[in-house]
């Protein structure tokens, strides 16, 4: 599996919607689409949260894409 699908499967894991996911974290949805996707990098910030919520750190990993 992907590493921006473990994202997902985590935050389902959680018993969240994307859109719960971001109202914790104080992101816009599109914010954790773009993390799933790929196309945006986890700040350290979140990736903190993130991990204080429970999501693992193997599903954090996600480099952005170049464009």
């Amino acid at each position: 599996m992907k590493k921006e699908k473990l994202l997902a499967r985590e935050i389902r894991f959680l018993g969240l919607t994307q859109k719960e996911f971001a109202e914790k974290l104080g992101v816009h949805g599109n914010t954790i689409s773009n993390w799933i996707m790929g196309h945006k990098a986890i700040s350290p910030v979140f990736f903190r949260k993130m991990m204080e919520m429970g999501i693992p750190k193997k599903a954090l990993k996600t480099p952005a894409k170049e464009v």
